[in-house]
C-alpha cells in the first residue's frame, strides 16, 4: 500500500494502481477548469491532469462516511509530514504545487495525478485479504505498519469526476 496523508487523515492506495510519486512539481493552471483540477503537469513529457484529493474525497459519499462514522481512535490515525505548511498558508507555494506531492494514479489506461499532503511510503498491510477478494476495499480503514488508514481505490475515486470531464468535452 502507498500511505499518504490529506488533511491530516492517512489513506492508502494499492501500489498496482500507482504508477509514481512527483514532488515539487511546477503546475500549469486550466483557464475555466472547476476548482477540483489543480492543473497540468509534465512528467517526462507526458502532459498530466493534476486533481485535488481532498477535494475528490470530499466528493466521494463512501469515503466522507467512513472518515465521521468509522474512524479509529485519533492517536491511531497516522499524521502527515509536519514539515509540510498547512493548506492555508504559503498560499502561493501550495498555488504552484510546491508544497505537496502528486501520486500519479493509472485510471482505465490514462495517468491523472492527485495532490497530497505527505507520502509517508509504501507499507505492506497487517492482514491479508481473504482468497478473491480485493486487498483493500474503498472507504475502508485497514492497518499498515501499526497506522489506520482508509483505503482507496482509484478506479472508484476517479470514475465519477472523469465521466464528467469526458461528457463536458
Amino acid at each position: 500500500m502507498l500511505l499518504v496523508a490529506v488533511a491530516g487523515v492517512s489513506y492508502a492506495f494499492p501500489v498496482a494502481q500507482v504508477t509514481e510519486v512527483v514532488r515539487h512539481a511546477v503546475l500549469t493552471p486550466v483557464p475555466r477548469a472547476p476548482a477540483l483540477t489543480r492543473g497540468l503537469v509534465n512528467v517526462r513529457g507526458l502532459v498530466v491532469t493534476v486533481l485535488d484529493l481532498a477535494q475528490l474525497l470530499a466528493r466521494d459519499p463512501v469515503v466522507s462516511v467512513a472518515r465521521v462514522d468509522d474512524a479509529p481512535a485519533r492517536a491511531d490515525v497516522a499524521h502527515g509530514d509536519e514539515r509540510v505548511p498547512p493548506r492555508d498558508a504559503e498560499g502561493e507555494l501550495r498555488r504552484a504545487g510546491l508544497g505537496e506531492s502528486i501520486v500519479l494514479l493509472m485510471h482505465r489506461g490514462r495517468a491523472v495525478g492527485v495532490t497530497v499532503d505527505a507520502v509517508h511510503g509504501v507499507v505492506p498491510l497487517e492482514a491479508e485479504a481473504p482468497s478473491g477478494d480485493a486487498p483493500v476495499q474503498h472507504g475502508a480503514w485497514v492497518r499498515a505498519t501499526g497506522r489506520a488508514a482508509l483505503g482507496l481505490d482509484a478506479d472508484r475515486l476517479l470514475a465519477p469526476v472523469m465521466l464528467m470531464a469526458e461528457e463536458g468535452r
